[in-house]
């Protein structure tokens, strides 16, 4: 019996199951995930667009700002995270790899393992021998 008053793998008193429950989280976490790997790749393909380099070069007082702004948002600890940066090649590939060497992570890779923790807790409400034996 839980603290909630009811047994694990039975229904909660709403009605929903605590692994249905788990499994729903973990999908909405997922699509989550996926939706900050969306806006790492849109945020790291605006800081490497031919526009933005010709902005600098007009205006590098305003055009400056905003590639420093675009990489702080893909790079900082409090942002999308250092590896954030998806570019396919060229610097963007070099600022990326920099960020994974430092230890930084993507936000979007520590959202996803939180949907895989999720997952996996629902699976331990069935079989609560594989938390005893790991292997």
């Amino acid at each position: 019996m839980r603290v909630d008053g009811h047994a694990p793998g039975r229904p909660t008193p709403d009605g929903e199951d605590d692994r249905e429950l788990l499994r729903r989280c973990a999908r909405d976490v997922v699509e989550a995930a996926e939706g900050i790997r969306a806006v790492s790749a849109r945020t790291s393909g605006a800081l490497f667009a031919p526009a933005l380099a010709a902005s600098v070069r007009r205006r590098p007082r305003t055009g400056l700002a905003a590639q420093w702004a675009l990489l702080r948002a893909l790079t900082n600890k409090q942002g999308l995270g250092g590896s954030a940066i998806t570019a396919a090649s060229g610097m963007g590939q070099v600022l990326g790899a920099a960020g994974e060497a430092l230890g930084r992570e993507s936000l979007a890779a520590l959202v996803a393992v939180t949907s895989l923790r999720l997952r996996i807790a629902a699976v331990l409400i069935d079989h609560p021998e594989f938390e005893r034996d790991p292997g």
